[in-house]
């Protein structure tokens, strides 16, 4: 039996798939930037047309061709897509787990990751150890915003960078 959650959690992966997908196609320069632009749009399209999780009709969304209705299928079917799966031999695409702190792109968590930091766990550590630059004050919000609630071990190391950052700041 098909469950309305069900659809919704298909949908949200697709629109979580298909932003991965615009962003590796950014990286790809110039010539990639109409495909990645249409990626991020259908994400935007869906969530519009879509926020019940109503895949039924898909076909009938303006701006989506058979191109992108092909990497959506696949994802509902599979979970992934062999575009996906392409990247995925090209970049590492643990590192796009940090482009959900906002100021860092593709390109930025690439830099991380060829620096050693390899994903958000590794970037909320480094970010604690004062790391990661401008970036740290961003981090740490994404990271209490991903969590709910902060532990209290890991609430104090952040207000601590934070006054020292703020003392930074001041002199």
């Amino acid at each position: 039996m098909h469950h309305a959650s069900d659809s919704i959690n298909k949908i949200d992966q697709v629109k979580a798939h298909l932003s991965l997908l615009g962003q590796l196609y950014s990286l790809e320069g110039p010539k990639e930037k109409f495909r990645a632009k249409s990626f991020q749009d259908a994400v935007g399209k869906i969530t519009r047309l879509f926020p019940d999780g109503n895949t039924l009709t898909l076909t009938k969304i303006d701006g989506i061709g058979p191109s992108l209705i092909e990497v959506i299928t696949q994802v509902l079917e599979t979970g992934t897509s062999d575009r996906l799966q392409s990247f995925s031999t090209k970049y590492p695409l643990e590192s796009f787990t940090m482009t959900i702190v906002e100021g860092i792109g593709p390109k930025t968590a690439l830099k991380f990751h060829a620096d050693g930091i390899h994903n958000f766990d590794e970037l909320v550590t480094a970010a604690l150890a004062g790391k990661t630059g401008r970036h740290t004050a961003n981090i740490l919000a994404a990271n209490s915003k991903s969590h709910g609630r902060v532990p209290y071990e890991i609430a104090i190391k952040i207000a601590a960078k934070a006054i020292e950052l703020i003392q930074q700041t001041s002199n």
